[in-house]
């Protein structure tokens, strides 16, 4: 089997895992489940993403993948999506930053982060940015890795 095949089946094994986990309430770090309904089909689709929250306020952002992902291309497509982690479950509404913007995010909350060297250990395979790296390097990084700002979404009373 060649090699691009094993990492895809890791990957695909990778997820699996994850989202059980997840769906079982087991912290996984910033890593929560994102529904989204697909942007051709209608359906609903769902994969761990990273969920950064700082001051009340949250974000998701495509560390892996980047902009051509498939829950980032959906999540443009819908404008809303459900959080899950456990029996925890959120109806949100996102709205995509623009690169100026999710760069001072980046820079701000995932900076120290990739300082860590425990909790940047993924991070610094994924993003090509140092920590101490200026906002403008910052910002480049964010027009690969989208952000979007999350906000609850009132439920709908009967």
């Amino acid at each position: 089997m060649e090699m691009a095949k094993i990492r895809r089946t890791l990957v695909l094994v990778g997820t699996w895992i994850i989202k059980r986990l997840l769906r079982a309430g087991v912290p996984m770090g910033p890593m929560i489940l994102l529904t989204v309904r697909g942007r051709t089909t209608g359906q609903p689709r769902t994969t761990p993403v990273d969920l950064l929250e700082r001051n009340d306020r949250r974000w998701l952002v495509a560390t892996h993948g980047g902009a051509s992902s498939n829950w980032v291309r959906n999540l443009r497509a819908a404008g809303e999506g459900i959080l899950t982690r456990g029996p925890h479950r959120q109806t949100v509404t996102a709205g995509e930053l623009s690169p100026e913007a999710a760069g001072t995010v980046l820079k701000e909350v995932l900076g120290p982060r990739l300082a860590s060297p425990v909790r940047g250990f993924v991070l610094r395979r994924t993003l090509e940015v140092a920590p101490d790296a200026s906002l403008n390097d910052f910002i480049n990084e964010a027009r690969r890795h989208p952000v979007f700002e999350l906000r609850s979404r009132p439920e709908a009373s009967s």
